[in-house]
Formats: C-alpha cells, structure tokens, sequence
C-alpha cells in the first residue's frame, strides 16, 4: 500500500510540474530541456495585419525549477510600457537555462 502511495504522489507532482511547461500559443517552437532560446508569434492572423512602428516588451521569470515565479509578461504591461494606445500583433521569446533561470518576454507591435 505505501509503495502505492508513492508512486500516485510521485506521478502528481511529476504532472503538475510539467504542466507548467505547456505554453498556449498557436505556434509552439521545439523547446530545449538543457536550454532554450526560442521567438514565436503569439497571434498567426496575419492577412490584414499591418507593421507597427513602435513596439513594447514585458517579461516574467521564474527560478529554480518553477519555485519562485515573478513579472508581468502581459501583452498589457507591454503595450504600456511602449506607449501604445493601438497593438497590431504580438510575438514571445521563451529562453531557458536547465529550468534553473526561466524568462519569457512578450513583444507587442503597434501606434
């Protein structure tokens, strides 16, 4: 029975870390465990989508494996920080050092 319940602990733990790996992103560039420098586009709707002259970033961290998370990588906190009033599209840059430094940074375009 405890060797039961290890392995059902073991397994949770082991899920709910690697769910927090999952990025929700219509393009999902390959991803390195060791490390990890990668930019994809956030939106993909680019038919009537016209280029920005100005752009803003914003960026969250994370340390030790996901154990101390902080930042504001919104597209908000972005948009503010370039002083955009109007945003035309949006890419993100994941980069990543054994899990040990974690930093993603999202860049908006726009007027």
């Amino acid at each position: 029975m405890r060797k039961a319940a290890v392995a059902a602990v073991s397994v949770l733990v082991l899920v709910s870390m690697l769910s927090g790996c999952m990025i929700a992103a219509p393009v999902i560039p390959p991803q390195g465990w060791v490390y990890n420098d990668t930019k994809s586009p956030i939106s993909t709707n680019f038919k009537d989508t016209p280029v920005g002259t100005k752009m803003g970033t914003a960026s969250a961290f994370s340390l030790l494996w996901g154990l101390i998370g902080f930042g504001d990588c919104s597209i908000h906190a972005a948009a503010r920080q370039g002083g955009l009033s109007r945003i035309y599209h949006a890419d993100y840059e994941h980069f990543n050092i054994l899990g040990i430094y974690t930093k993603t940074t999202v860049f908006v375009y726009g007027e």
